[in-house]
């Protein structure tokens, strides 16, 4: 009766063991499984956030500015003036180009599409644009109408004789898109701006510097 036992107990610690060495085994092919992909987790995301930080910061003025072409002696010819600035206070923008629409919502048989029309732009390309200086951060409520002694070549503005103001009606809206490079990565980015009301186009001139506010 005792050798029963024992041989009872002896395959009851056998089975067990080999279930445990089983649990054992899987458990470490987990491990190895987590340890490799927890570091790579960590590298997407520090990935991710260098593609949101290190990439071109640029800001394109809400309104646009409409002003008297001052070449023109007759004073007939309006020009229309969009702003942009580099709001980075380390890096700065290579390569920056504009261009601008007259779109339109077309509806289709399925869906709804959008149709551009191309605004002549006079200048659509811009070498580099500097980083923001940092005594200008807060111009908006230092120094908002005062003369700014010190660079303001973080900001640029591009125009077009074209009549906008004649193109934003019957369901036409105006659509921005500026495609610019970082300075250190080399990463690019494309930032659109909409303008779809009249309201959107302000009779002025900008004010320099980090400002996108339009002084009547």
């Amino acid at each position: 009766m005792s050798w029963l036992f024992c041989e009872i107990l002896i395959k009851f610690t056998r089975t067990n063991k080999q279930i445990l060495m089983r649990q054992l085994s899987e458990w470490w092919e987990q491990s190895k499984f987590l340890n490799n992909l927890i570091p790579g987790l960590y590298t997407s995301l520090i990935f991710l956030l260098m593609l949101y930080f290190l990439k071109p910061r640029l800001k394109i003025g809400n309104k646009i500015a409409l002003e008297l072409f001052p070449n023109d002696p007759a004073g007939q010819t309006h020009l229309y003036s969009f702003k942009v600035i580099n709001k980075s206070l380390f890096f700065k923008v290579y390569d920056l180009h504009i261009c601008a629409w007259v779109s339109k919502i077309e509806p289709s048989v399925n869906a709804d599409d959008v149709s551009y029309q191309p605004i002549k732009i006079r200048k659509q390309f811009q070498w580099v644009i500097h980083r923001l200086y940092a005594g200008h951060f807060f111009q908006k409520f230092l120094a908002k109408d005062q003369r700014l002694e010190r660079r303001t070549d973080y900001a640029a503005q591009f125009s077009t004789f074209e009549d906008i103001r004649g193109m934003i009606a019957n369901g036409h809206f105006i659509t921005v898109e500026i495609l610019a490079k970082h300075s250190l990565t080399g990463f690019t980015r494309v930032i659109t701006k909409k303008y779809k009301h009249v309201s959107d186009i302000i009779t002025g001139t900008y004010y320099s510097g980090n400002s996108c506010e339009i002084k009547p």
